[in-house]
């Protein structure tokens, strides 16, 4: 059963229990979009812009049904098919009660969880995903989510095998409590389904992570090493990111730094960018970054973020 059917198994659900799905349906949305100049061209680029539906509704003494459906639009360039304007995104079906929240369908995986707000460039120009892999959406996923215990909570994410590879395991562990924050994670033989086998690469993957807030200021470090599992011999490389916030009221000041040989081998990434909140669901941001690598590069981007 492909990820799609997730939403023929939520119309289901409705048809078994339509005023309780009803009281339970939460639809909400995020459009960003930046304008970005580079090395000699210029472009609009949609920066994970998304629709969705979520809930919850009871269906015997503790235990909920949970649901959550996502898709991604390209606003900057849309398309006339479905399959150039949409893409599957966090899109699940689960129960949840005491024991924590099992669920199955497509996933951001427990390792890529634990970067936790670190990364202060998301889905923008020197996105983490320059420089370490790992940033995966699982599909055909089951996962379990644990209850959050003195500041404690797991994750835990089993990816069934295919035709063309094994089976894909991905734990996590994180803790945050007052100032701190901290992650813990594990990937074993964690494939990025490409459109070939020969272009999937399958990665064993180790990451810590730990953020620190005071005052005005807001830090983060994430660490990270892999070895690629589907070629011989391969060695395993090390990376790092930094991040560091200030808050002047509704600017936010942030700078960026990581180097990896994961994804490139001596591969640098720089960013420096500002944000301005003009409201709690509305921010327009301004960034700079700068890419060092066997190419090398330098763009700025000027863009906005709105949710509803």
């Amino acid at each position: 059963m492909k990820t799609r059917n997730v939403i023929a198994a939520l119309l289901a659900a409705a048809v078994f229990s339509a005023s309780a799905f009803a009281d339970a349906f939460t639809p909400y949305a995020k459009a960003n979009v930046s304008y970005d100049w580079g090395d000699g061209w210029q472009d609009s680029v949609d920066r994970a812009s998304r629709i969705g539906a979520k809930g919850e509704f009871q269906i015997t003494g503790n235990t909920s049904f949970v649901y959550q459906v996502e898709q991604g639009v390209d606003l900057a360039h849309g398309g006339n098919e479905l399959d150039s304007l949409f893409s599957v995104r966090n899109s699940f079906v689960g129960l949840k009660g005491e024991f924590g929240t099992v669920f199955w369908g497509a996933h951001d995986t427990p390792f890529k969880k634990m970067q936790g707000k670190v990364d202060r460039f998301n889905d923008q120009q020197g996105d983490i995903k320059t420089l370490f892999v790992g940033e995966v959406r699982a599909r055909d996923s089951y996962g379990y989510r644990s209850p959050k215990i003195n500041g404690w909570s797991a994750l835990a994410m089993h990816v069934p095998g295919d035709s063309r590879f094994g089976s894909s395991q991905s734990i996590g562990l994180s803790y945050g409590k007052g100032a701190w924050k901290f992650g813990f994670g594990v990937d074993e033989d964690m494939r990025k389904n490409e459109k070939t086998a020969s272009k999937t690469k399958v990665f064993d993957s180790v990451r810590v992570s730990a953020e620190y807030a005071f005052s005005n200021w807001s830090m983060g470090l994430v660490a990270q090493g892999s070895e690629q599992q589907n070629v011989v011999a391969a060695d395993r490389e090390y990376g790092y990111l930094l991040s560091l916030g200030y808050s002047l009221g509704k600017a936010t000041l942030l700078a960026q730094h990581g180097q990896s040989d994961i994804v490139e081998s001596g591969a640098r990434s720089t960013n420096l960018g500002l944000d301005y909140k003009w409201r709690a669901n509305f921010k327009t941001y301004v960034g700079y970054w700068n890419y060092a690598g066997a190419d090398s590069e330098d763009q700025v981007s000027l863009g906005f973020e709105y949710k509803i």
